[in-house]
Formats: structure tokens, sequence, C-alpha cells
């Protein structure tokens, strides 16, 4: 991994204005990440699934329809997280459930998922080691985690500044036990195990 910002804005009040933003006027549906989402879950059969730095993603309602799953949405941008929570309660989906919290230390027991996704969360993380520590905490010894990241930014090349890492596939084979990696244009895809 290489380091590609040496400030990290990726704050709450950053993501709570940005995400606000982003759900006003595009709503939860993002018809360019379908694609992705729908790989994440490719392997979701249930369960108890957890959206690990959710921000602004249709996942949570994508994998609700899925028969005999528990969904978790967490997000450290809580007026955000808030909002949403309000939304999908009022859309009478009982099944789906925000919380506001880092990523590297989440409010759940050990061993309590069954599936975790960090679409786009590592590359915005200070230590991505941390948050992959933490997925594995609380991950089932039989359970997968789904993972999404630009694929091999470098100082060069990358465009978004809360980017802070650049992570290639090696890296990723470092994090977890890869049970598939794709790499689909500038994206890494990786379903995996602890």
């Amino acid at each position: 991994m290489i380091r590609l910002e040496e400030q990290n804005n990726n704050t709450p009040e950053y993501y709570n204005k940005s995400s606000i933003v982003h759900f006003v006027e595009k709503g939860l549906v993002d018809d360019k990440d379908q694609w992705r989402i729908k790989w994440l879950l490719k392997d979701f059969k249930g369960g108890k699934l957890l959206d690990l730095g959710c921000g602004v993603s249709s996942l949570q309602l994508i994998a609700a329809q899925v028969k005999d799953s528990e969904i978790y949405a967490l997000d450290f941008a809580d007026l955000y997280i808030s909002i949403i929570s309000n939304i999908v309660e009022n859309l009478s989906i009982h099944h789906v459930k925000f919380v506001s919290s880092r990523a590297e230390k989440t409010p759940y027991e050990d061993k309590y998922f069954d599936y975790i996704v960090m679409g786009e969360l590592l590359e915005h993380s200070e230590d991505p080691y941390e948050v992959i520590k933490e997925a594995k905490r609380i991950l089932k010894d039989d359970g997968l985690i789904a993972i999404s990241v630009p694929n091999n930014e470098t100082i060069e090349k990358h465009k978004e500044k809360n980017h802070l890492w650049g992570i290639n596939e090696d890296d990723i084979r470092k994090m977890v036990d890869v049970k598939q990696l794709d790499i689909v244009g500038d994206c890494i895809l990786c379903i995996g195990r602890k």
C-alpha cells in the first residue's frame, strides 16, 4: 500500500455534509454503482450482513431482499445515519438497522456477522489494517468479507483527495484469505475469508 495523501480529510463532518448532498441529489440508487453492489452481494445467502462504512448506498436495501437476512449498516457520519435510518423506517423496512460508529471500533460482539461488505472504504481509512482486524473480529469463522477498492491508485493518477491509500491486488491478498478476486476496470473486487 502506498500513502496518497498526507492530510486525512475523512471526517464525520465532511461525510455528513457530502452524504446528505448526494442523497438529496441522487437518492440511494446510483445506477452507475449497481454492478459493483451486485458483485459484492453475489455470495450473500442470508444471515447477518454488515455494510461497514455504508455511506450513500442502496446495498442494504438490496441485501434486505435476501430471504432470512438481518442487515446492519454502519458509518461514522452520524447525522446522515440518523436521516437515512428514519427514511428507511418510514418505508417499513424493519430488518435494516443503521448504526453510527467508526469502522475500526464497532459496537458488535465477536463472531456476530455472517457477511461483511466493505465497499470503497479501505482507501479512505487512516489504517486499513485496523479496519480489517475489526472486521475479522466480528465475522463468524465461516463468514465472508466482500471488498471493493480502486485498483492500484498512484500519487500521480489519483483524483479523489479523500483516498488516503493506493491498494493493489497483493495488498488485498495480505489482508484476507482470498476466495475470489476480480479486477473490473479501475476496481478490485474480492470475496475473502478471515
